[in-house]
């Protein structure tokens, strides 16, 4: 079972490390930066049934997105990236899901269609082709038969043709592009854009970092091969400074719940955009 706040109260360390998460959240609320800015919300699995952070459970997740319809726009990243300078809309939410999980198709989507929230998926393309499960970071420490599996080439075409579903490239193996040579990462990008092309019949706008992170040789090609790029950094992305190849997400948590989820929207901080070199995923 999750343990929340009040679940960590038998656990003086899980008390200290809730509070003061929640009492710097509620200072950063008195003092919340106002200016205009995008929203994108990075979430990985719903309904999975496991107890990992990124798997977050269905009543959960329809109770967000809820109160995200309510308050946000909820708009798609191919709409964001085709508007004209200034033309960004207030309150403008993007949702966004990575890895391609086999619950997108089970699950998710009938969410999606219920709210008409439109959303994008980033597809590690060589999981997708051969059906392999996940095996990347915490995956390697679970049995086989317990890492997630992926969507089927079928299932992102009925994603894509419900019309509320974008498909982004999130590289061809899930490789950590900062820590790639050049050729690889010309090679992880190519084949995931051919396989996304030759699949699905797409030409593929929308690019995900694995785990983040950027190198310079990195952002040279993808700021080349895509139209937005998602990066690591949870912020809000400042409209009157918008650069739609390093948009920043806040990654939602399973442990973040209803309330604190909201607290966390309304606090997010600002960023104008950074080009820098690698950075983690926060």
């Amino acid at each position: 079972m999750r343990m929340g706040l009040l679940g960590s109260l038998v656990q003086p360390a899980g008390v200290a490390r809730d509070v003061g998460k929640w009492a710097r959240l509620s200072l950063r609320l008195l003092a919340a930066d106002r200016r205009p800015a995008v929203y994108v919300l990075m979430y990985h699995r719903v309904g999975g049934g496991t107890t990992a952070e990124i798997d977050l459970p269905v009543d959960l997740f329809v109770r967000q997105l809820e109160y995200v319809r309510r308050r946000y726009r909820i708009v798609s990243l191919d709409a964001l990236a085709d508007l004209r300078t200034g033309a960004v809309p207030e309150n403008a939410v993007v949702l966004t899901f990575d890895d391609g999980h086999a619950e997108m198709y089970s699950v998710v989507l009938a969410v999606l269609r219920r709210f008409e929230a439109p959303a994008t998926i980033y597809l590690p393309t060589a999981y997708i082709e051969d059906q392999r499960p996940f095996d990347w970071g915490h995956y390697t420490t679970l049995p086989e038969s317990q890492r997630p599996r992926p969507l089927s080439w079928d299932q992102a075409r009925i994603l894509l043709a419900s019309g509320l579903i974008t498909v982004g490239a999130h590289t061809h193996t899930h490789l950590d592009l900062a820590r790639a040579a050049p050729l690889e990462i010309e090679r992880e990008i190519t084949q995931a854009n051919a396989l996304l092309a030759s699949r699905l019949g797409i030409r593929t706008r929308h690019f995900a970092y694995p785990f983040g992170r950027v190198s310079p040789a990195a952002r040279a090609l993808v700021d080349r091969t895509y139209d937005t790029a998602v990066v690591g950094g949870s912020a809000r992305n400042l409209s009157a400074a918008l650069s739609l190849k390093e948009l920043y997400r806040m990654p939602v948590s399973a442990s973040d719940g209803y309330w604190l989820f909201r607290l966390r929207l309304s606090t997010l901080p600002g960023r104008p955009p950074r080009r820098r070199g690698a950075r983690e995923l926060t």
